[in-house]
């Protein structure tokens, strides 16, 4: 099936399926990776200690303090933890997760298809680069229409024959500034978005303006700015560079939810939720209602349920009254969580 067989469908690991079928959504989340290319250097003997000691209660709080200073706090490669969390996603409501896991970070295709089974979610998973730090060879020995190639290849993978399918261009890495290699792979992911129809997310952390740099990018290439969600607004939440995005067209995710309760002395966790809801209904009262995303962009285990973070299911479970403190009713959160990151995930 190409990509254009798919279109107005969305592509999960296991086939395509309607957007209607999704429901309540997180459209930036990790599932099954590695992020040990974040993995910083002990200052001294205790977090030498630290690096390699397991996930405990009694580390917790150290861990907590410096997420990047313990390994298995950045290694997500059990299945069965993996399933246990999800779980709490669904049962709190949620239907389908995007991981937006890349190769070079630790994507396990085959076993996001084995959880799909095992949880009934739909799994949506991502195929392209992340920050130049973690490229690949590839990324210099190919061309930009050669990476584009594999980057179809993998959208296009047929289900039904055995292959699993990604649905996702990204997320796809840009630093600050941007680098040469980062910038070949946003030319081949325009190719691979115009080929395919299929959604793109871009890595970027605020403050600064990546974001717009990658849509001006991605429009002059060819692309469509309403494919393109712009990640992680909410490091640094600035007004005018969200309406600025969300005025082209583009989708800007806040996805930060939680980060702040679990990694508090985090120089770029600064926002509570309680802020990001509150931009969030800033966005909604400028009228950008149909442009914003929500997730919580898990990816330390001090972030899961298990450790005493809200997991998965933070935002449809715990937050609900927050966001009604700020006038987004059940209603229009559910709207947010289900009708904005199906119309991004359809390929069209």
């Amino acid at each position: 099936m190409t990509g254009h067989a798919r279109s107005g469908l969305v592509q999960t690991v296991l086939g395509p399926v309607a957007p209607q079928a999704l429901g309540v959504t997180l459209p930036h989340e990790h599932v099954l990776s590695t992020l040990e290319v974040y993995l910083e250097e002990p200052r001294g003997a205790a977090e030498a200690r630290l690096l390699d000691e397991p996930l405990t209660a009694a580390n917790l709080a150290a861990v907590r303090a410096e997420p990047y200073r313990n390994r298995e706090n950045l290694l997500f490669d059990d299945e069965d933890l993996a399933a246990r969390e999800l779980i709490l996603f669904r049962d709190a409501g949620g239907s389908t997760v995007v991981d937006q896991t890349l190769p070079d970070i630790g994507r396990d295709l085959a076993g996001l298809a084995r959880l799909a089974h095992r949880t009934g979610l739909h799994i949506v998973a991502g195929c392209g680069y992340y920050l130049e730090q973690t490229h690949s060879p590839a990324v210099t020995e190919c061309t930009v229409e050669e990476l584009a190639e594999r980057l179809v290849a993998e959208l296009t993978a047929d289900a039904a024959t055995g292959g699993i399918p990604c649905g996702v261009l990204g997320e796809i890495g840009l630093s600050s500034p941007m680098t040469a290699a980062e910038r070949k792979v946003l030319r081949a992911v325009a190719i691979a978005q115009r080929c395919s129809g299929a959604p793109v997310s871009i890595h970027t952390q605020a403050p600064g303006a990546q974001g717009i740099r990658a849509l001006d990018l991605l429009e002059a290439a060819g692309v469509d700015p309403g494919r393109v969600a712009i990640a992680h607004v909410d490091t640094d939440i600035d007004p005018a560079y969200q309406t600025a995005i969300a005025a082209r067209g583009a989708f800007v995710e806040y996805d930060f939810f939680g980060w702040a309760e679990v990694a508090a002395t985090a120089e770029h966790f600064v926002h509570s939720d309680r802020e990001r809801v509150a931009g969030v209904a800033d966005l909604l009262g400028a009228g950008y209602r149909e442009r914003v995303l929500l997730s919580q962009d898990v990816v330390t285990r001090v972030q899961l349920a298990e450790h005493g973070g809200g997991g998965y299911a933070r935002i449809a479970r715990d937050l609900p009254p927050l966001f009604a403190e700020h006038g987004i009713d059940g209603a229009e959160l559910r709207r947010l969580m289900t009708a904005n990151p199906a119309r991004w995930l359809t390929w069209r």
